[in-house]
């Protein structure tokens, strides 16, 4: 499907960031109060690399739909990839409208907490995560990067031996699942120096495109 090639589950097109659009802008324009058709064209226009489009548009989907947690959580992280300072805010209101919010509610709050330096908030914001979580490796992948930012190498370890036993392959190479992810390329490149930092993962290769 479309959305396993924008998501790295399958191979992309090259034009399938285009086609998401084509799709998307169709929906909005078939059900133009939907908030799922809006949060569908806020993600495409993401992935074509218009923030400022993507911003108005995830906000109206909002607007249309004020009580979604699962809209709040995804809107909140699609802004947070556009560096809005109201992404944060959003996020926390998916928490507050969800009693049991799922492992990717926290995610992006966690990579906001360690793109400003603020490790202990990381921190705390993993241990609320109920494990494992939806996706194989994620809630361990996560911890991981959190504890080896904070330095702590012993709890890292710990959570990448759990990764390796639930699938080898992510232990081997991370970046596939943190590319899947939807986050600012600075913190997935950050994340995978905080692996390299705990002796996790081999180090780049040199001349290795960042």
């Amino acid at each position: 499907t479309l959305d396993a090639e924008l998501f790295g589950y399958a191979p992309a097109g090259p034009d399938a960031k285009a086609r998401s659009l084509v799709q998307a802008r169709r929906a909005a324009t078939i059900d133009p109060y939907s908030s799922v058709t809006h949060l569908a064209l806020a993600r495409a226009t993401l992935f074509n690399g218009n923030c400022t489009a993507a911003t108005r548009i995830g906000r109206r989907a909002i607007a249309l739909n004020p009580n979604d947690p699962d809209l709040h959580a995804a809107i909140g992280t699609l802004l947070f990839n556009c560096d809005d300072p109201g992404a944060e805010a959003i996020l926390r209101r998916a928490l507050a409208l969800d009693p049991d919010p799922r492992a990717s509610f926290y995610a992006a709050l966690v990579f906001i907490a360690l793109d400003r330096g603020d490790i202990a908030t990381a921190r705390r914001e993993v241990a609320q995560i109920t494990p494992p979580g939806s996706i194989p490796a994620f809630y361990d992948v996560l911890t991981a990067v959190v504890a080896a930012a904070d330095g702590d190498r012993e709890a890292a370890r710990a959570a990448w031996a759990r990764v390796a036993k639930a699938d080898p392959a992510i232990a081997r190479d991370p970046q596939a699942l943190l590319d899947r992810w939807v986050l600012p390329a600075r913190l997935r490149a950050k994340s995978m120096d905080y692996l390299r930092s705990a002796g996790l993962v081999a180090p780049a290769a040199s001349g290795a495109v960042r």
